[in-house]
């Protein structure tokens, strides 16, 4: 099966308005310094009623607080030379170094989504080796309205 496949910037996306029924995103946002821009797109290029879903890491993970802020940031004492938001970049990833990365609470993520999106639920996923630090977000385009009359 033939595809097509484009590389573009999430806070300028390449696509018509109302353009797709759903938009995924696994782990992408949380690197977007303007995740709102990013969040703009997807709402324009979604059809009304189009369903929303996207991984962003969870700050009240197990991974989060214990391996980042405990083993790296107190234990190996890193939070005397680097600051939380260095600790997380150098060590959120598989590979150290990342230029940006944010975290966020679940209360943060349906405050941010429900800004653009209807329907918003927010869940945490609790797997064996992440220990929670993916939070899931669905959510859909609001329908086109008309008014009375």
């Amino acid at each position: 099966m033939a595809a097509n496949v484009l590389q573009a910037d999430a806070t300028a996306l390449l696509f018509k308005k109302d353009t797709f029924d759903c938009v995924y995103s696994f782990g992408v946002l949380h690197h977007i310094p303007d995740i709102g821009k990013a969040l703009s797109e997807i709402k324009r290029v979604l059809k009304p009623g189009g369903q929303l879903m996207v991984m962003l890491y969870n700050q009240d993970s197990l991974l989060y607080g214990y391996s980042i802020v405990y083993l790296r940031g107190i234990r190996e004492g890193l939070l005397k030379k680097l600051t939380m938001d260095e600790l997380l970049a150098r060590y959120s990833e598989r590979k150290e170094d990342n230029p940006y990365i944010k975290v966020y609470t679940k209360s943060e993520a349906q405050a941010l989504f429900s800004t653009y999106f209807e329907s918003c639920s927010v869940i945490d996923v609790p797997d064996r080796y992440e220990l929670g630090w993916h939070l899931i977000i669905k959510g859909r385009k609001p329908r086109i309205k008309y008014g009375a009359g």
